[in-house]
């Protein structure tokens, strides 16, 4: 079986502190579909989402944030 994967940036609307950007990487990481998820050392208000389409889509990636209470958008769509 193959599977294909996509990755998505989410730009977070403003610097948050690095315990913040740890508790939205773990709260993606949590989520089904989601392989991986990073804050960009450089740029911290980027977290760039590897993930599997065919589970959860990137809508559902930027909810899982938002549900953080973050207002966050997606970047590259």
């Amino acid at each position: 079986m193959y599977a294909s994967y996509s990755d998505v940036t989410v730009h977070l609307p403003k610097a948050l502190d690095a315990k913040a950007r740890e508790r939205i990487q773990r709260a993606l990481e949590n989520s089904h579909g989601v392989t991986h998820a990073k804050a960009h050392p450089r740029a911290p208000r980027l977290v760039v989402v590897h993930y599997d389409p065919t589970t959860i889509s990137a809508l559902g990636v930027l909810r899982t944030v938002q549900a953080q209470g973050i207002d966050a958008r997606l970047v590259g769509m």
